[in-house]
């Protein structure tokens, strides 16, 4: 197998680069490359793929019941919104 052909490349900018631990930025060439992608995921470029359910409209009760603690645990939370004191 030829070595050069094994070779990686940065993701953003395509350039041939030297894997771990010679190159502390893989698999990016640089710590340039690093922000960049990091830019991308928090402008939301990049997604990770969400199956839809069909629970319907979102709107209401959720998994917890209503309550607005963590699912199924029964927690009421108090959302500072007055009503029960």
């Amino acid at each position: 197998m030829n070595v050069a052909a094994a070779r990686a490349r940065c993701p953003i900018c395509n350039k041939e680069i030297e894997g771990r631990p010679t190159n502390p930025s893989a698999p990016f060439c640089g710590v340039r490359c690093r922000q960049v992608d990091l830019g991308k995921w928090l402008d939301a470029d990049y997604r990770v793929p969400v199956a839809e359910t069909d629970e319907g409209d979102g709107e209401g009760e959720g998994r917890d019941g209503g309550t607005g603690g963590p699912a199924g645990s029964g927690v009421k939370v108090n959302t500072g919104r007055g009503g029960d004191a």
